[in-house]
């Protein structure tokens, strides 16, 4: 889907290039977004470089989409088990201190790209961002290392073409 916007010529190259010309792909089915999607609407309180931490993860295998559907039906995030790890990862993740591992959802295209997983005090933010062209969104499952279990989980992904 691409939008077209009439730019005045008063306006900054910069802004007349954002506005003139945005560009927006929402997958292969057009304006279907996933249940999943749930981007966050507010930005954390104070500095947002003293607020955001650091988040050891790792993506579940492709092939255990099902377990994955199952065990996040009802809730974004899940605490598990490190067998759970194992058979969802295929690997075995450490704990640190008061760390616990949890499940959570997560978002991408089909398309190369990374996540960014940050958090603060009270939010978790998973957020793939790719390169490519009308590419489907696909669920991912991701396991999480935290100290505490966040109040709010975002799940976002966007594209560049």
């Amino acid at each position: 889907m691409f939008a077209f916007v009439s730019c005045p010529r008063r306006t900054s190259n910069l802004v007349a290039t954002v506005l003139c010309c945005v560009a927006v792909s929402l997958g292969a089915e057009g304006n279907q977004m996933d249940s999943w999607y749930r981007p966050a609407t507010r930005s954390p309180a104070g500095s947002i470089s003293s607020l955001r931490l650091h988040v050891d993860f790792e993506p579940v295998q492709p092939d255990k989409l099902a377990s994955v559907e199952t065990l996040l039906k009802a809730h974004s995030l899940v605490e598990i088990d490190s067998a759970t790890v194992q058979l969802l990862t295929g690997k075995q993740l450490p704990i640190t201190g008061e760390q616990r591992r949890y499940l959570v959802r997560s978002l991408h295209f089909a398309a190369h790209g990374e996540y960014t997983v940050e958090r603060d005090q009270s939010w978790l933010r998973i957020h793939h961002r790719s390169l490519g062209f009308d590419a489907p969104i696909i669920r991912q499952g991701m396991v999480v290392l935290l100290t505490d279990r966040p109040t709010d989980v975002f799940v976002s992904c966007s594209m560049a073409r």
